[in-house]
């Protein structure tokens, strides 16, 4: 599931995959993507919400 696209200040995409989030520059198409586990990711949602 595609986040969708972000406001021109925030040039990033990313997708909700099983495996956790996966995020990349969208403005660099060719650049590496990052992926982060889903544990990992609900653990900065939960920490960022403190």
């Amino acid at each position: 599931m595609s986040v969708g696209p972000q406001p021109e200040s925030e040039p990033s995409w990313s997708a909700l995959l099983p495996e956790g989030l996966r995020m990349r520059d969208s403005k660099a198409p060719g650049y590496p993507s990052l992926t982060v586990s889903a544990s990992a990711w609900a653990w900065f949602v939960d920490a960022s919400r403190r």
